[in-house]
């Protein structure tokens, strides 16, 4: 049944009862054809409307109004329509317009693409390499942009998964300065694949990574009298490794871990009071006097020499191979699977003795001179 005004139709009700507004042939319960666009639908997998029009700047296109009298002066008309507002890609746009819809008052409140891509605050998407999903929060007085809450008795996350296992593959959160790109000025954390190949520092399967590329990397905590925790092996508490607090730096167990080893050593270490080595009665056992003294400290060849890796240091000491047959209880290391260290602060007590052992000879020397001196 077609309605006609002016010698030209307007409305049709078809035989089976789809309702055309603007066209004689709709292809859904209601179709509505406007600005004399011929709809290229020929096959629909919905039901109820179908809207086609044409529009392709200022963002026109197909769509429709909410309006809502009852709402706030300047609130009232909200538009979706179908557009591409001169660009390449076609986009449903969500846009707050005046009361009147003469004027935009927010264009890209949420813009969904052809392609598949989301923007919230944009229609605008990377030219390189186009977001899946991107909000652009553009001149805000509001430092939130994106917010996530819930309530569950349980770890709730915001995660990012590549499911790609490829050799270079790996999944990354990055936060970025004004002035960043892909290469510098960013903070990343994230995670390789099983296969990740990379020979970079952060390569290799499931390595994961915390690292920047601006200018000082800080971390801290910066609530009052509490710490920055170390951990490995597991989150139980007897995996602390060390800590970080208002005392200082202090292992995560008592008389537990080492600082380097014989092949993972500290060029030098700087301190402005001494090293302070546990020497308490209370936590000694067997104890009995040094057999080490003068005859043995004799025995020690000093040296002067030059480091191998360094050349141009001059260093004096002793070589542990040496020391280790006369007082090997300085030497650290096994000598035919390890680089052996010395402990010089334990040769103290033997110069100690070496001391005693020459103050004997000297009193004895002083008893014979009195003695000749009697005589005379």
């Amino acid at each position: 049944m077609p309605f006609i005004t002016n010698g030209t139709e307007k409305l049709r009700i078809t035989e089976c009862g789809k309702l055309g507004l603007g066209t004689n042939n709709p292809i859904t319960e209601s179709h509505i054809v406007s600005g004399g666009a011929v709809s290229s639908i020929a096959t629909s997998y919905i039901r109820r409307m179908a809207i086609t029009g044409p529009g392709s700047y200022g963002f026109a296109g197909p769509g429709f109004y909410l309006e809502n009298t009852d709402n706030p002066v300047g609130k009232k008309l909200f538009k979706i329509n179908y557009t591409a507002n001169g660009g390449s890609e076609s986009y449903v746009n969500f846009q707050a317009v005046s009361d009147n819809g003469g004027a935009n008052v927010n264009a890209n409140i949420l813009a969904v693409s052809h392609a598949g891509r989301v923007g919230v605050g944009t229609a605008t998407f990377n030219a390189t390499n186009p977001e899946k999903f991107l909000v652009d929060a553009g001149n805000t007085a509001s430092y939130n942009v994106i917010t996530g809450k819930g309530l569950i008795n349980n770890a709730m996350l915001l995660s990012i998964q590549n499911n790609s296992a490829g050799s270079n593959s790996s999944a990354n959160v990055a936060a970025m300065a004004d002035n960043a790109s892909e290469t510098i000025n960013f903070v990343r954390m994230g995670i390789n694949s099983s296969s990740n190949a990379a020979s970079t520092i952060i390569g290799g399967n499931n390595t994961a990574y915390l690292y920047g590329t601006g200018s000082d990397f800080v971390i801290g905590n910066a609530t009052a009298n509490k710490n920055i925790i170390f951990f490995t092996g597991g989150t139980a508490t007897s995996n602390e490794r060390m800590r970080l607090g208002a005392t200082g730096l202090t292992p995560g167990t008592d008389n537990s871990y080492t600082l380097g080893s014989s092949t993972r050593r500290w060029s030098q270490v700087w301190s402005a009071n001494g090293v302070i080595q546990t020497s308490d009665a209370r936590l000694k056992t067997n104890i009995h006097d040094l057999p080490y003294g003068l005859n043995d400290l004799m025995k020690l060849r000093p040296v002067a020499y030059n480091w191998k890796a360094q050349p141009e240091m001059a260093k004096v000491g002793l070589i542990a191979q040496e020391v280790q047959k006369v007082i090997p209880e300085v030497i650290t290391g096994d000598p035919t699977t390890d680089t052996l260290g010395m402990n010089y602060a334990e040769l103290v007590p033997v110069l100690i003795n070496a001391i005693k052992d020459l103050k004997m000879q000297v009193d004895e020397l002083k008893k014979q001179i009195e003695q000749t001196n009697k005589k005379q």
